[in-house]
């Protein structure tokens, strides 16, 4: 981790600079190379964002360059090339587990900022993974099954990041605290934008009822640590959830 935060730190000038005409370059069409400069943010953000959280204060420079390689990951997921934004879902999980199982070492401001970062990756993710205009129209083509593991892959995070992963669960199975923030941030969001598709009498985007129900386990693990926590905050966000329905 240390080692490969002191060599971004100074290839990041430059890299940065390479990634975003890459970037460019894949929005108008032209084919990606993810093992160039995208291939190395990525792996970047996997390795160096789970310990500038922890460890951040032992090189200089540290906030500059997670706040940097964080904001990288958001445009990966915002892009329109499905093998870009497969990039960013090793660094999303690797970011959740260090949020996780290094809570109580991660300064407060460090913890918002990050929570927020993977609020924005989830989100993107979700609206990218829609189905193209035409797709339905010839039922018996081919589906694309590249477009179905993408999104797979988006319900796999959304449930694992918002407190469905067994192995991060605490004892009893309870959700660990950044997970939660991480539901009750995507149920505010996802509950307004599909509410206002009732109030304007049209059909909800289909992206972002697909990301919704990935998270019937964590819902489901929630209303249990209602029934024995009786959290206010618990409540709240189940409440905001079934307003939905």
């Amino acid at each position: 981790g240390e080692v490969a935060c002191r060599v971004a730190s100074v290839a990041w000038p430059a890299l940065s600079i390479l990634c975003k005409d890459a970037l460019l370059a894949s929005s108008n069409g032209l084919d990606t190379d993810v093992e160039g400069p995208i291939g190395c943010v990525s792996c970047a953000a996997q390795s160096c964002i789970p310990f500038l959280l922890v460890n951040g204060t032992s090189i200089s420079g540290a906030e500059e360059l997670l706040r940097e390689v964080s904001r990288a990951l958001v445009l990966f997921c915002g892009s329109n090339d499905l093998k870009v934004r497969g990039l960013s879902f090793l660094p999303l999980y690797a970011v959740n587990r260090a949020l996780v199982t290094q809570f109580h070492r991660i300064p407060v401001d460090q913890k918002v900022f990050i929570q927020d970062i993977l609020l924005q990756c989830m989100l993107s993710l979700a609206k990218k993974c829609n189905y193209p205009a035409d797709y339905f129209d010839e039922l018996k083509a081919e589906s694309d099954e590249e477009l179905e593991v993408c999104r797979n892959d988006v319900r796999d995070l959304f449930r694992g990041l918002a407190g469905g992963d067994d192995e991060l669960s605490e004892s009893g199975g309870s959700i660990p605290p950044p997970s939660f923030q991480i539901l009750s941030g995507l149920t505010r969001s996802l509950k307004d934008e599909l509410l206002r598709s009732q109030q304007s009498d049209t059909a909800p985007p289909e992206t972002l009822v697909h990301a919704y129900t990935a998270l019937a386990k964590p819902f489901g693990r929630l209303a249990k640590d209602c029934f024995i926590t009786n959290d206010p905050a618990f409540l709240e966000c189940l409440y905001h959830s079934l307003e939905v329905l």
